[in-house]
């Protein structure tokens, strides 16, 4: 209780004692009370004065950090790998795999999508992929796909619209169709992309859903039996536990 009067005390102190008064959570996660808040802070609390007023004080500019991210190295690497090379934000293609497979490599949606970035099998035969379940061909095909459409709407959801329900639904709508599906797909997306919480978009089976961990059983290059939760770059055979 003397804490929480103590905390109190100290916003009433600089509250009445400055103009503008900002608490925020840095990088770290720690509590930050000023007068001066430092770098892009995109939550905050105001004391002291009014929000409108506060807005300005912050950078406008929109913060690119990688929001989802595996531990999977491979991965990983490859994502970067591709992002540069298309120049796509690296942050978005994280936010697209966790949402469209959540870094499954062997996803199969009911549908028929396939891998990592859930390629349909003509989309795999465009950029011609041979193996849908191999990590460098999917995300080599599901970015250069995703440059496509960002490059063709000029516009961040509308590119994943087309990536979730085609182009032809968003170009008949002139927009992101009204499917429910396909914009709870951008809303994820966009939310976990912009650091937000995302699975609030969640569907009640998918909240239900606890995701699994998939093995993998494979000989490495001296012979020996490696069972592993890490996709094994370098072994030729791979078999799938689970």
């Amino acid at each position: 209780m003397k804490k929480l009067l103590s905390v109190f005390s100290v916003l009433f102190f600089v509250s009445y004692s400055f103009a503008q008064i900002y608490m925020y959570k840095d990088a770290k996660g720690r509590i930050v009370i000023t007068d001066a808040p430092k770098g892009n802070v995109k939550h905050y609390k105001v004391f002291g004065s009014s929000k409108k007023s506060v807005a300005n004080s912050f950078s406008k500019k929109k913060r690119k950090r990688i929001v989802a991210k595996t531990d999977n190295v491979l991965i990983n690497k490859l994502v970067s790998k591709y992002a540069k090379k298309y120049k796509v934000d690296e942050s978005l293609i994280h936010a697209l795999i966790k949402v469209e497979s959540d870094y499954d490599i062997h996803a199969v949606s009911p549908v028929g999508a396939k891998g990592l970035m859930q390629l349909m099998d003509r989309t795999a035969k465009l950029y011609e992929v041979k193996d849908p379940f191999d990590p460098e061909e999917n995300i080599r095909a599901g970015v250069k796909h995703l440059k496509m459409l960002l490059d063709k709407y000029k516009d961040t959801e509308k590119a994943l619209a087309a990536y979730n329900a085609g182009e032809t639904a968003v170009e008949k709508y002139n927009g992101i169709p009204p499917f429910r599906e396909t914009k709870r797909y951008v809303k994820k997306i966009m939310a976990l992309y912009t650091g937000q919480d995302y699975t609030v978009y969640d569907t009640p089976e998918e909240k239900k859903t606890k995701h699994k961990t998939v093995i993998y059983r494979y000989y490495d290059e001296k012979g020996r039996l490696c069972i592993s939760n890490v996709y094994p770059s370098n072994a030729k055979k791979v078999e799938v536990l689970r």
